[in-house]
């Protein structure tokens, strides 16, 4: 499964490049560098190390931080994909929690009605998931895993033009094929249930990885603010989808039809590009 991948890849940093260094302790510094088969710039003055130190050490503290959200829904997944021999059956009875829950909310979804969604007894969900509480955390586990896994592999090179299009077209195929995680989410948040903020909080962290990707790259416009920029992103989305049926009285056609998920496609990216991505190369 690709899933415990994509989280598992979401937070590998990018290449550290190549440090410099030279004159006074900073020589030593340089034979170490040289040592190691790292390229150094004799005109680079020593202080430049002392600079990328830092700055290493504070990318490792953001990609701590972001392994800290995501981490307990990787290992709760992992284990529920090993640890039960009917995969089926919890699958089943899994997805028929996430319907329930997106439809009338977790507080209102009983083991009976998730028992009852799925075609089976009650004893069979309590057989998977001895409380309801454990059957929240396997959705919340299967929502971070499949949001993960939909956006690892983005290409990190290319015109902003590319790099937009290529994130639009990933976040349209993620509501196209998942809507029912989105709106559980969506409704979840709404409804202020703490276990869908700590799902939202992954999104984030999701989101704001691969926009420090984007930026990385020189692709966004300088001062671009990353964390308001994957709220923005995080929230249309799940704002348009918990607004559905409000959203589609001005829509020719429902939301989810091809030609309308492609418009709302089409919008989105261009909203993204212009206020946010560099209008000329970087140079």
């Amino acid at each position: 499964m690709r899933a415990a991948h994509g989280i598992a890849e979401l937070v590998v940093g990018l290449a550290t490049p190549a440090l410099h260094g030279v004159g006074g302790d900073g020589g030593v510094e340089v034979e170490r560098h040289r040592a190691r088969g790292e390229q150094v710039h004799e005109f680079a003055p020593a202080a430049q190390l002392d600079e990328r130190r830092h700055q290493q050490q504070g990318e490792a503290v953001q990609e701590r931080a972001i392994e800290r959200t995501i981490r307990p829904y990787r290992i709760r997944y992992k284990r529920m994909g090993t640890a039960v021999s009917d995969l089926t059956g919890l699958a089943r009875i899994r997805n028929a929690a996430l319907e329930s829950f997106a439809r009338d909310g977790v507080a209102a979804t009983s083991i009976r009605d998730v028992a009852k969604e799925a075609g089976v007894s009650p004893g069979l969900v309590q057989h998977h998931f001895a409380s309801k509480a454990a059957l929240v955390e396997a959705v919340n586990g299967h929502v971070v895993a499949i949001a993960t896994d939909a956006f690892s592999d983005l290409s990190e090179s290319g015109s902003p033009v590319e790099a937009q299009q290529e994130l639009g077209d990933r976040v349209t195929a993620f509501v196209r094929e998942h809507p029912t995680a989105v709106l559980y989410v969506a409704r979840s948040v709404a409804d202020g249930d703490r276990a869908a903020l700590a799902i939202f909080d992954a999104f984030i962290a999701i989101a704001e990885r691969q926009w420090q990707r984007l930026a990385d790259h020189d692709l966004l416009r300088a001062g671009t603010d990353l964390t308001w920029t994957a709220l923005h992103a995080v929230v249309f989305v799940l704002g348009t989808v918990l607004f559905k049926d409000a959203v589609e009285r001005h829509l020719p056609q429902p939301l989810y039809t091809p030609e309308q998920l492609a418009r709302w496609n089409a919008a989105s990216n261009a909203l993204f590009r212009e206020g946010t991505y560099r209008t000329t190369p970087h140079g």
